[in-house]
């Protein structure tokens, strides 16, 4: 139980990362 619950946030946490690295890129390609 726990640790199905601790999955679940370890993937939306990774899932923050993965969508701000995106923007980031995007940014990264509209500036140059």
């Amino acid at each position: 139980m726990y640790y199905r619950w601790f999955n679940c946030e370890q993937t939306k946490e990774v899932l923050g990362l993965l969508i701000s690295l995106a923007f980031t890129l995007k940014n990264a390609k509209l500036n140059s």
